[in-house]
Formats: C-alpha cells, sequence, structure tokens
C-alpha cells in the first residue's frame, strides 16, 4: 500500500490511484481513517478522477 490517502488535520480524502492494480488500497483505507475522522469529513476521488498521494505536496 503505498499513499492511499492525503489526509490533513479536519478530513481525508482516498485518492484513486491511475493503476487498476492499486485501487483494492481504497477499500484497506477507510477503516483506518474512520479511527481519525467522522464519515462526513473523508471524502473520495473517484473516476474518471485520479490522484496519487504521493504527488501531492
Amino acid at each position: 500500500m503505498e499513499d492511499p490517502a492525503v489526509v490533513a488535520a479536519d478530513f481525508a480524502v482516498i485518492t484513486n490511484p491511475a493503476r487498476a492494480s492499486r485501487t483494492p488500497e481504497r477499500g484497506f483505507i477507510r477503516p483506518a481513517l474512520e479511527h481519525f475522522y467522522s464519515q462526513d469529513h473523508i471524502f473520495e476521488i473517484n473516476a474518471p478522477g485520479h490522484l496519487e498521494g504521493g504527488v501531492v505536496s
């Protein structure tokens, strides 16, 4: 798993990697994020959009 989310103090964004082989990462990260953020503070990038967490700085 690599860069499956971009997190800030108030919210998290689950990324949508361009490579289909990385799509399962999205499902693995949500339960972890739910320990720190409420449902209404977790957002997702969905197709056709893509975001790689390592690109954000």
